[in-house]
């Protein structure tokens, strides 16, 4: 098994929640410019394109782009910044 933490940043009300995410296996890490992203296609009604932030291109190969913050949902982001910012607030033990 290739077993992969995968670190994410997810924008909030109150600056960024970084969350590890586990992954099965991670394939390949590509950093991509910003205008290389297109916006999601509209793939008729029988496809859902509401979790995609957009689509790139490398290599010839599309790539498409998951907007993680709505895949896990606004209450589960938010659950994360609580817990969080309680875990930062914790004095270390002695």
């Amino acid at each position: 098994m290739n077993t992969r933490i995968v670190i994410v940043e997810i924008p909030n009300g109150e600056g960024v929640t970084v969350l590890g995410a586990i992954a099965d296996s991670v394939k390949e890490v590509l950093e991509m410019e910003p205008d290389a992203i297109a916006p999601p296609p509209v793939m008729g009604a029988c496809v859902n394109t509401d979790f995609l932030r957009g689509i790139g291109k490398a290599d010839g190969r599309f790539i498409l782009i998951l907007d993680i913050a709505k895949v896990l949902g606004s209450d589960e982001v938010l659950s994360l910044g609580e817990v969080s910012a309680s875990v930062e607030g914790l004095e270390p033990a002695s």
